[in-house]
């Protein structure tokens, strides 16, 4: 009789452990694919980015070139605050 409680109760607290360690699996997998999708996000955030640097750069050559009535050197990037200051 003995035995049997004591074998009871083992078989309890192995369920609890198990509960346990899918709920901890569980949390890693989200984590996991929460990580996933950042990084998704942030590679599309950066293509994006790199297409909107390029943008800007056309910009910046095109008001060079009214400003100043030359092409901009290669290389050299001039933002828009260095043009006005300088007043080529």
């Amino acid at each position: 009789m003995n035995f049997r409680k004591n074998d009871e109760k083992v078989r309890k607290i192995q369920e609890a452990q198990r509960k346990k360690k899918e709920e901890v699996k569980e949390q890693h997998r989200e984590k996991s694919m929460e990580g996933m999708k950042r990084k998704q996000d942030k590679e599309a955030l950066g293509k994006f980015a790199e297409n909107e640097e390029e943008a800007a750069e056309d910009d910046d050559a095109e008001y060079y070139r009214s400003e100043v009535g030359q092409e901009p050197e290669k290389g050299i990037k001039h933002s828009e605050s260095d043009l006005k200051e300088r007043h080529f």
